[in-house]
């Protein structure tokens, strides 16, 4: 019990600050007082006065869902003022240097400081969506409300609570990288159009009531949330935001860095500075530039070192690509909608001669740039991007295999496999995996940041191990799997059909 006193006690403390300070600073509360109950009940009235004057009463019902997230998402957003003046606000006001010689440790206020920052979102939504909710029961004709439910009604609350709690823990990560308000409000629009834009999609998904994918979303909100709330603790050093007087990118330090890291793979966490320059390898008389040891080196011992950093990632892959396999083998299109993801999956080049006049430039082009920038846009997507590759290509294998194995046998189903996929799969799908696992390590460096590094140090890291090895392995992969596609596929397919008389 006093251990647990002893943990929790500096982030109730530091809770119950920030709790003070919001409560008696009438220009915060006011806009959100305003927001909070002024929002739900225009929308009430607004809702109920176009349900009886439109011509199609209808639209107003379907949208009914999507307007109880608005009411909750707009006090919310407005609510974010508060989480990007945590740290930031404190250097204005000069109480920074009185906040930070407090004895706790960095996790401890950071953590204080990230649930002061969820309680206004969080609470000023809560109550806008509850008391639309209690209007609706009250005002509202009962034909209205032919939408929404107990269930959808939660399930929007709870969507609105996991969006506001990713805009919160992005928010506070700004705040402790920033040194004035004004650019803090302006980094604020990283946040604000990426969910605006989001909520937008919700509003198509609403309407087409694919609340399945709405859950999806919600649960990407939430790892989102878990993620930068690990990226903040991480990176947030008291030392560091005290010592910063002035923010600049220096483009000639990262691009030393940069070099440093792509010119030698070593674990993460190991200074830069000893690492050789970009080509230099060491000799018996220092170090020299010689490429064709340099790429020797590559392949004789910094292989290990991504074997041993993206070993969990490659579990990671291999564990949803077998998932992915089994779907696919096991899926049965029943409603239109799963008769249309069908077709996508089982959409095959009928004309086999495509296969013998394809240009391996087009081949090699169109499956690189895809594995390229699936990896570029991991650093957003935690990884996502990159993973989504082979999963999606396995899944519509496995589908096809499975439907041609239905209609005519097993043979059939391994044909296909042997004759159309298998040549180039077995070089083509490992080396998609591993990118895959190469992009969900970079996704995941911000969140899982070395104690020696910084998190911007860590994704320079997770970056050029990427590039150096897509360079050297993933580059001269799909070359190899470009030609055996372009060349060997088809002659593999005209034998196996052919001496089968298909």
């Amino acid at each position: 019990m006093s251990q647990a006193t002893t943990t929790h006690g500096p982030v109730l403390t530091i809770l119950r600050r920030e709790a003070t300070d919001t409560l008696s600073d009438w220009r915060i509360l006011i806009p959100i007082g305003l927001l909070t109950f002024l929002v739900p009940i225009g929308a009430l009235f607004g809702v109920i006065y176009a349900y009886s004057n439109v011509e199609t009463p209808e639209g107003v019902v379907n949208l009914m869902p999507f307007i109880v997230l608005l009411v909750g998402f707009l006090p919310a957003s407005f609510s974010l003022i508060v989480a990007l003046e945590v740290f930031v606000g404190e250097r204005e006001r000069g109480s920074l240097e009185s906040l930070f010689s407090m004895p706790i440790s960095d996790g401890q206020l950071y953590r204080g400081k990230l649930l002061a920052a969820i309680v206004p979102p969080i609470g000023a939504s809560l109550i806008a969506m509850l008391l639309f909710g209690v209007g609706l029961s009250i005002f509202a004709p009962t034909a209205l409300l032919g939408r929404i439910d107990l269930a959808i009604f939660s399930q929007m609350v709870l969507l609105s609570i996991a969006q506001a709690l990713a805009m919160v823990s992005a928010a506070v990560v700004i705040s402790s990288h920033t040194n004035t308000v004004r650019l803090a409000n302006l980094l604020a629009s990283f946040i604000l159009v990426p969910v605006a834009i989001m909520v937008q999609l919700e509003a198509v998904l609403i309407i087409g009531e694919r609340y399945d994918v709405l859950n999806a979303i919600m649960a990407v909100m939430l790892i989102l949330t878990i993620v930068l709330s690990r990226t903040g603790i991480g990176s947030f050093k008291r030392e560091s935001i005290l010592s910063r007087e002035h923010l600049a990118l220096n483009f000639s330090q990262i691009n030393r860095a940069l070099n440093a890291f792509i010119s030698e793979i070593r674990p993460a966490g190991t200074n830069p500075d000893k690492h050789l320059p970009l080509f230099y390898v060491q000799t018996a008389h220092g170090p020299e530039r010689k490429l064709s040891a340099w790429i020797k080196r590559f392949y004789r011992q910094e292989l290990a070192v991504v074997w041993r950093e993206t070993r969990l990632a490659l579990a990671v892959v291999l564990i949803c690509c077998l998932a992915a396999i089994i779907f696919g083998s096991q899926f049965t299109p029943e409603s239109q909608r799963e008769q249309s993801l069908a077709n996508i999956m089982t959409r095959l080049d009928v004309n086999r001669g495509a296969l013998v006049t394809a240009k391996f430039g087009n081949l090699l082009s169109t499956n690189l740039f895809a594995i390229f920038f699936a990896g570029l846009f991991s650093a957003l997507s935690l990884g996502f991007f990159g993973l989504m590759l082979p999963v999606i290509n396995l899944m519509s294998i496995a589908f096809r295999a499975s439907t041609l194995a239905a209609s005519g046998g097993i043979g059939a189903g391994l044909n296909y496999l042997v004759a159309y996929e298998l040549p180039h799969g077995l070089i083509e799908i490992p080396l998609s995996m591993f990118a895959a696992a190469l992009a969900l390590r970079l996704g995941a460096s911000l969140a899982f940041v070395p104690p020696t590094y910084s998190a911007g140090r860590h994704l320079l890291w997770a970056w050029g191990m990427y590039l150096k090895v897509f360079c050297l392995v993933i580059v001269p992969g799909f070359v190899l799997a470009g030609l055996v596609e372009v060349l060997l596929t088809p002659v593999v397919y005209q034998t196996v059909y052919g001496f089968l008389g298909i």
